[in-house]
């Protein structure tokens, strides 16, 4: 199975804030790119609802931004899927 980096598909995109002298809109690195529930449902193929029971129950690593946001970030997602990959099937030791 191939390798796949996770990118923002709605958010995540950042730019330069005004007056930082930067010319050109720098790409954000892995470490600083964040998801959003709506994202990440998509990219498991499941429904937001159950990304934040997920969440809720401890087994999907989140950022809390404020009281009301849920964050992904992109790495640690890849490092979540990476290990729950298998290659036996379910309920075989």
């Amino acid at each position: 199975m191939s390798h796949r980096t996770i990118t923002p598909t709605r958010r995540g995109h950042l730019s330069p804030e005004a007056g930082s002298g930067s010319a050109r809109a720098q790409a954000p690195t892995t470490q600083s790119r964040l998801l959003a529930a709506e994202d990440v449902s998509d990219l498991l193929g499941v429904s937001p609802a159950l990304v934040y029971a997920l969440v809720r129950r401890g087994e999907l690593p989140a950022v809390r931004v404020g009281d009301r946001y849920i964050r992904f970030r992109a790495q640690a997602l890849e490092d979540w899927i990476a290990a729950r990959e298998s290659t036996r099937p379910r309920g075989t030791r």
